[in-house]
Parts: C-alpha cells; sequence; structure tokens
C-alpha cells in the first residue's frame, strides 16, 4: 500500500508533539510494517525530518525558517506538493494538519488526525473551520484520546489513538483504518 504524509506540520514545526507524531508513524509503517512511505514536503523546517532515522521516502529539501514568511512558506508548499502528490498516487494521504486546501489526490483516501477541540471548545476561529472542512472530506478520523473523541462529536469513522510509541497500537490502528479504507 503506498502511503504519502503531507507537508503541512512539517514546514510549521521544527520540532514538536504533532510532527514527532507523524514521523513515528512514517517510521514504523516503512520499517515495521513494509509499507511504501513517503513524505512530500518541499521545503521543510522539521528537525525530525532532517535526522538520519529516516526510514521512509522524503520528497523536499530543508531549509532555515525565516520570521514572517510561513505564510508563503505554506503557499510555496501548497503549489509544489499537489502535483507531486498526484505523480505519485497513492492510495492514502495522510494530512498532517488543517488547512482549507486539500491535498489529497482524486482516487486517494484521505486520513485525518484530530489532536484536540481547544479552538473548538473556547473560540472559533479559523483553524476550526479549517479542521472541520478537512474532517468533512475525510474518509477516516484519528482522534488522539478519548477525550477528543468525545468532544468532536464527528459522524465518521473514528478511531482512537494515543501513545504513539506503542507498535502494538500502530498496527491495531493500522489494520482497522484498511479495513474501512477497503470497505469503502
Amino acid at each position: 500500500m503506498k502511503i504519502n504524509f503531507d507537508y503541512q506540520v512539517f514546514c510549521s514545526q521544527e520540532y514538536g508533539g504533532i510532527s514527532r507524531y507523524f514521523f513515528e508513524i512514517a517510521n514504523k509503517l516503512k520499517n515495521n510494517y513494509k509499507q511504501d512511505v513517503t513524505v512530500i514536503s518541499p521545503l521543510y523546517i522539521n528537525n525530525y525530518l532532517k535526522g538520519e532515522f529516516n526510514y521512509f521516502n522524503l520528497i523536499g529539501i530543508p531549509f532555515r525558517p525565516i520570521p514572517k514568511t510561513g505564510r508563503i512558506i505554506r503557499g510555496l508548499n501548497s503549489l509544489l506538493a499537489k502535483p507531486l502528490l498526484a505523480y505519485s498516487k497513492p492510495d492514502i494521504v495522510h494530512e498532517t494538519y488543517y488547512s482549507d486546501r486539500r491535498s489529497t489526490p482524486r482516487g486517494s483516501k484521505t486520513i485525518v488526525t484530530v489532536h484536540d477541540m481547544i479552538h473548538e471548545k473556547f473560540f472559533e476561529d479559523q483553524i476550526s473551520k479549517k479542521k472541520k472542512l478537512l474532517c468533512d472530506h475525510a474518509d477516516v478520523i484519528i482522534a488522539i484520546s478519548e477525550n477528543t473523541k468525545n468532544d468532536a462529536g464527528f459522524s465518521k469513522q473514528l478511531f482512537i489513538f494515543n501513545q504513539v510509541q506503542t507498535l502494538i497500537k500502530i498496527k491495531l490502528l493500522f489494520l482497522c483504518v484498511l479495513a474501512v479504507l477497503l470497505i469503502n
């Protein structure tokens, strides 16, 4: 199975829990389950991707973050990643953050991970609108915890996943997601 992860979190976070989550899943899917995994992040600042322990394919080049250029870098990544993702013809694209620009090409399934519902619970903003839009288009939604699942209230298939380091959970989650995608 061909699984791609998009650029969004990798061009925004040098280090962080969300980027570490996706880095670990990509590595484990490639290394332990022999899936064809690619991270497509044309321009990235993420230090996990710069490390030597990448077992997955990586399409992109590292760059130093420049203050106040985040919006420009995200726009460039969006323009560059879209044809790369289409050319790659993945079975699954795991979108790594909430954008109003879908990166999943036609014919591919979309997985989204919802990390929390803070924006929805306390204030309505652009992130909550983008998150809702992305989740509406997703084929599978992964909630990072039981609380997130309860707060979300999405009608789509929700899986609960925490402690990304646990191989058993990754395997179980991966098999459940595959089953849902194959049935649909």
